[in-house]
């Protein structure tokens, strides 16, 4: 299930994986305290800002910023659609990405598609399936970011990355701290890890000129 529409020159990004947790509990943690543990998912993560503080609502504007590779991207959420314990729906229009070469760095821009969508298997578990769409302005920009930037290897791969770490940090006893990717402190599910305040990150920014975004 994924409510991202169909994108002409799109790159889609698609993940399942399944956690003990109830979908109830799954949705607090992406609505309430995603920010505060968002470093612990991937040591390229930098920031998760809920501004004007959260949990995420509808309408919520979220500075997201990570890394992958040599690319990073800046993102300015928008949440578009929340349904309650089912899906959550935020877009980025435009997000910026810097690709970093030996003697140059590329700045670029594209649209980003994000969804989360949650189900209750026969088990009682909880599937969390991950769409990511990025949008480009042309199909050759796409093209270009796709075989020289590599974007959908880069980038799917730390999609992977991501939801296999907060399978770790859901399915982990209430009070069991999980040690972040890459070290740093003690992450638990509560909102005591501060979100980080550095300037660098992004999501899905792979090597491009200028993509689609107003």
């Amino acid at each position: 299930m994924s409510v991202i529409p169909s994108l002409r020159n799109a790159i889609y990004l698609r993940e399942a994986v399944n956690t003990t947790r109830p979908r109830a509990e799954v949705f607090r943690f992406l609505t309430h305290e995603l920010s505060a543990n968002y470093r612990a998912l991937s040591p390229a993560h930098d920031r998760f800002d809920i501004l004007g503080g959260g949990p995420l609502v509808r309408g919520s504007v979220i500075d997201c910023r990570e890394r992958a590779s040599n690319q990073e991207i800046h993102h300015r959420y928008v949440v578009e659609q929340l349904v309650p314990d089912e899906l959550i729906y935020y877009v980025s229009s435009p997000s910026h990405s810097f690709v970093h070469l030996p003697n140059r760095i590329i700045e670029g821009r594209s649209n980003t598609y994000v969804s989360y969508a949650l189900r209750t298997l026969e088990s009682g578990h909880t599937e969390l399936f991950m769409t990511i769409a990025i949008e480009f302005e042309s199909l050759w920009q796409m093209l270009v970011a796709r075989v020289l930037g590599r974007a959908y290897s880069v980038w799917k791969a730390h999609q992977v990355e991501e939801l296999n770490n907060l399978v770790t940090l859901l399915d982990a006893d209430p009070g069991h701290a999980v040690k972040p990717p890459g070290g740093g402190g003690d992450v638990s599910l509560s909102p005591a890890h501060p979100a980080s305040a550095a300037v660098r990150g992004g999501q899905p920014g792979p090597a491009h000129p200028t993509q689609r975004g107003g």
